[in-house]
């Protein structure tokens, strides 16, 4: 850089070196843990990241609808969740009830977190989780999980009939 105008001229000169730091894509990481109880009940444990702040984590799904058309999508539906931006890495927790969606047995609930960071400059970056599907179960399939367990349980029941026998 040389200083100077028309008023002043300077043989002086000023180096200057320029480290240009690129914004990264933020990143995030997300476990699922099912109920043991009810197959429904979904919780999920995650952590996002991002090298200059976060500014929106939100989870996103689909409904597609079962029956002749497998291509019946129903509209993307999106939550946010609340996150602290002054952080630039934080852990995030999300319990999801799929009964809560309003889906009908046979349906196929498509679901992903996504988180965007802060960039002010170029716009905000995002990242999404990988793409999760929870197909609730149909009424045959439900016949069918209350017969395994029926049978199940006859079977435990006669081992145990069994073992009071050879008890006696």
């Amino acid at each position: 850089v040389v200083v100077g105008n028309e008023y002043f001229q300077s043989n002086d000169s000023l180096v200057y070196q320029i480290n240009v730091i690129p914004d990264l894509y933020p990143s995030i990481g997300v476990e699922e843990f099912k109920d043991s109880i009810y197959d429904n009940r979904l919780y999920y444990q995650g952590l996002i990241k991002d090298d200059y702040g976060l500014q929106k984590l939100t989870f996103n799904y689909t409904i597609r609808r079962a029956g002749s058309d497998e291509q019946q999508y129903l509209a993307p539906k999106t939550k946010e969740i609340v996150i602290d931006k002054s952080l630039s890495q934080q852990q995030f927790y999300y319990f999801l009830d799929i009964s809560t969606l309003f889906v009908l047995p046979g349906d196929k609930v498509e679901y992903y977190f996504e988180v965007w960071d802060n960039d002010g400059v170029t716009g905000s970056k995002s990242t999404r989780s990988a793409l999760n599907v929870f197909k609730v179960p149909s009424e045959e399939d439900i016949e069918k999980m209350n017969e395994e367990r029926s049978e199940s349980i006859k079977d435990k029941m006669e081992s145990v009939v069994k073992q009071s026998k050879s008890l006696q």
